[in-house]
């Protein structure tokens, strides 16, 4: 709380001498060593912890401590078989998609695109979480299916698929204005139906030649920035009766 991590390491340190056989000193001192980024020593801890716990839910925090340091030493095989070793031993939906986001990350960052993306498509993600829709597309740019990713961008912001925040559906605008933008720049072909009125040849991206990212990026915002139907126009309020005076008879 009061992040003074060398007298919590040292605490720590203190308990293990007391009671070497117990695993919580480790993984708690290890976890010290991660917020430290001593990333050695947090592994040897998490190691000793592994070699010391048999309940099941403790060896879940422990593959999944571990796979994390092996991800900032950037060594990905041994955090995948962690991340994969954590998910046998958990049966919590909400873990097991903590889980797989580690895993997608940790095989993009391998350059394994077309297994992050099987990953992906397998997990059933929350309705709520976008995260993981601009993944897919950053995956899908990965593999090079560039239409695949204009058309999945273009139903994000403003499709059967669109946001209903505005925020996000002004990135996934971005996201899309940019692929447009990248495949015109390179003279790929272009298939999404978004753009019907731009030139087919856009010559240099310049103020004299073509449409610039900006003019792109606008004309979309345009569209996907209207009014959702999810968003219930507010009624007006109506104005309140007028007050009787106080000696006013009643009316007969």
């Amino acid at each position: 709380y009061l992040k003074d991590f060398d007298k919590a390491a040292a605490t720590w340190t203190r308990y293990i001498h007391r009671k070497k056989y117990d695993a919580s000193g480790y993984i708690n001192r290890a976890k010290i060593y991660a917020r430290q980024k001593s990333w050695d020593k947090a592994l040897t801890d998490w190691n000793a912890a592994a070699r010391r716990v048999s309940r099941k839910w403790r060896r879940y925090r422990i593959h999944l401590g571990r796979a994390k340091v092996y991800q900032a030493l950037k060594q990905y095989n041994a955090a995948i078989t962690d991340l994969r070793m954590a998910y046998k031993t958990t049966t919590s939906t909400y873990a097991r998609r903590r889980i797989n986001k580690s895993l997608i990350a940790c095989l993009e960052a391998k350059g394994d695109m077309r297994g992050a993306l099987k990953i992906l498509n397998q997990t059933k993600f929350s309705r709520w979480d976008r995260s993981p829709k601009f993944t897919k597309l950053r995956l899908l740019v990965g593999l090079g299916q560039l239409e695949k990713a204009l058309s999945q961008a273009l139903s994000y912001c403003k499709g059967p698929e669109r946001f209903r925040s505005l925020y996000y559906r002004r990135r996934a605008c971005r996201q899309h204005a940019w692929l447009q933008y990248t495949m015109r720049l390179f003279q790929l072909p272009v298939t999404s139906q978004a753009f019907d009125n731009l030139p087919e040849r856009p010559g240099r991206h310049s103020r004299k030649g073509g449409k610039s990212f900006q003019k792109i990026l606008k004309l979309l915002l345009r569209s996907a920035t209207k009014r959702s139907r999810f968003h219930k126009k507010k009624k007006k309020p109506t104005p309140p009766a007028p007050a009787r005076p106080r000696n006013q008879p009643l009316p007969r």
